[in-house]
């Protein structure tokens, strides 16, 4: 089983807040991380996610 991969068109929209160029980051580093979903867990790669995207959100 590999990981599963995003695009741009999934997720959140400017509406959110997020810039479209922040968003394109955030889909880059989730299909960066899809295939370690296999070894670390779907769960704890997504934690890890959100800490890095929450430290991306307060640099500005």
């Amino acid at each position: 089983m590999e990981g599963r991969r995003c695009d741009a068109s999934e997720g959140r929209t400017e509406a959110d807040g997020r810039s479209p160029r922040v968003r394109r980051a955030i889909v880059a580093l989730l299909n960066e991380l899809a295939p370690f979903n296999d070894y670390l867990g779907e769960k704890d790669v997504a934690a890890r996610f959100r800490l890095l995207a929450k430290d991306l959100a307060t640099r500005g």
